[in-house]
C-alpha cells in the first residue's frame, strides 16, 4: 500500500511539474512575441528581480505574459512593452506589500483597472475613473483638446497606465 501511495505521489508530482513547465514555456513564448528583442532583457530581469518582488519565476513569467499582452496593444514598440510590463509588475508588488494583499490579487485588479473596471482597482487605492483621469497630466499629454469619449481605446489605455503608475 505504501509503495502504491508513493507511486501515486510521484506521478502527481511529475504531472504537476510538467503542467508548470508547459505554463512557463507558453508564457515565455507570449513574452517573446510581445517584446521581440527586448524579451531576453525581460527574462534577465525576471531572473534577478522575481525574488525581490516576492514571487516565483514561474509566476513572474505568467504575470509578465498577461501584462505584456495587455500593453502590447497600445505601446509604441517591443522595448516600451517590456519597460511598462516591468513597471506594472513593480507597482503591483509595491501595492501588495502596502495593502497586505497577495500579488495575484493586486495584479488581477490592475489588469481589470487597465480594462476599465474601476471598482476592482479602487479597492487598492488607485483611481482610474474618467473624471479623475481627465484631471491628470497624462490626459493632457495624450488627449490634447479631446474629451475622453473622443479618444481611441489605445489612448485611453495609455492614460490609464500612466495614472496607475503615477499613483
Amino acid at each position: 500500500i505504501a509503495t502504491a501511495i508513493g507511486s501515486l505521489a510521484v506521478g502527481k508530482l511529475i504531472k504537476d511539474s510538467t503542467k508548470v513547465a508547459m505554463s512557463v514555456e507558453s508564457a515565455m513564448d507570449n513574452i517573446g512575441r510581445n517584446m521581440g528583442n527586448a524579451a531576453s532583457a525581460f527574462q534577465n530581469w525576471v531572473d534577478t528581480q522575481s525574488k525581490a518582488l516576492g514571487m516565483a519565476k514561474a509566476d513572474a513569467y505568467s504575470y509578465g505574459s498577461v501584462f505584456s499582452n495587455l500593453l502590447s496593444s497600445f505601446t509604441s514598440g517591443a522595448q516600451e512593452t517590456a519597460d511598462q510590463t516591468q513597471a506594472l509588475m513593480k507597482a503591483a508588488a509595491i501595492i501588495a506589500s502596502k495593502t497586505g494583499r497577495t500579488y495575484e490579487d493586486v495584479a488581477n485588479r490592475i489588469r481589470s483597472g487597465m480594462l476599465g473596471s474601476t471598482e476592482a482597482i479602487e479597492d487598492l487605492g488607485v483611481y482610474v475613473n474618467v473624471s479623475m483621469l481627465e484631471a491628470t497630466d497624462a490626459f493632457k499629454k495624450f488627449a490634447g483638446n479631446k474629451s475622453w469619449s473622443q479618444l481611441t481605446f489605445q489612448q485611453q489605455q495609455q492614460i490609464r497606465l500612466s495614472a496607475i503608475l503615477e499613483q
